[in-house]
């Protein structure tokens, strides 16, 4: 569950990152609730302790850098993304109040996504990727059969890698104690799960990088023993990947 705060004393601002942080939110699978506020004073007296925070500097009253001095001084794993149409203010923001980064005023939808799906990223890591996701229309495989869900929540930490099924023209989900079916597209748990550290082995395989143990030739070493194909036209492309996410995690 990711914790979202949006100060802003401009409300149209306000409403326009909210919309484009609940897409992301929605598009990825991500569990998250989101606060809106249009002071300084009323974000700081808000007992909720959040993950990250859009946060307006130029607010009448307490302004956006005094705020952010706050949440940081309760909560130093706080991640504060600074809005301003002042690029003056943007040094004083970083040096002073701990800015995770800042955005220009009128807000880059694409820059927004861009600095959101780092903030997923960082904290993720921050958190050893206990972070749980939800899966839709899901069917549990199990000896004794099939149990349907509507919905389940999955910790990322705990999939092994993502494959498609021809045969049943569905999405198999490897977990380290459950296996889950459920019907999407592989472009689709790419594009949603990159942003965990997770990659492209074989056509039709995504594994968690957390899970990869060693890499020798055309094969793909799990640390809980299975072995997962390695295409030669992926080699390097994935082994990049895999060393990116090995120096972030360190």
């Amino acid at each position: 569950m990711f914790k979202v705060a949006i100060c802003d004393d401009e409300q149209n601002e306000a409403a326009v990152i909210k919309q484009i942080v609940e897409e992301f939110m929605k598009d990825h699978g991500i569990l998250y609730s989101i606060q809106t506020f249009h002071s300084g004073e009323d974000l700081t007296a808000s007992s909720v302790s959040f993950d990250f925070v859009f946060l307006d500097i130029s607010m009448g009253g307490m302004n956006g850098i005094e705020a952010g001095m706050k949440l940081y001084q309760r909560n130093k794993k706080v991640r504060i993304i600074y809005i301003t149409g002042f690029n003056g203010y943007c040094s004083d923001a970083i040096n002073h109040a701990h800015a995770f980064a800042y955005l220009p005023k009128p807000v880059d939808r694409e820059q927004l996504l861009g600095h959101i799906s780092e903030l997923v990223q960082v904290i993720g890591l921050d958190r050893g990727n206990d972070i749980e996701i939800v899966l839709s229309n899901v069917t549990e495989i199990s000896e004794n059969g099939g149990k349907e869900y509507p919905a389940i929540k999955v910790s990322v930490s705990k999939i092994l890698y993502f494959e498609y099924v021809k045969t049943a023209r569905k999405i198999r989900v490897k977990t380290i104690k459950k296996t889950y079916e459920y019907i999407g597209t592989m472009t689709d748990v790419e594009q949603r799960m990159e942003i965990y550290g997770f990659g492209t082995c074989y056509r039709g395989v995504i594994v968690n990088f957390e899970h990869v143990a060693k890499v020798k030739g055309d094969i793909v070493f799990l640390n809980t023993g299975e072995r997962l194909p390695l295409s030669q036209k992926r080699v390097i492309a994935f082994k990049e990947q895999l060393n990116n996410y090995v120096h972030r995690s360190i």
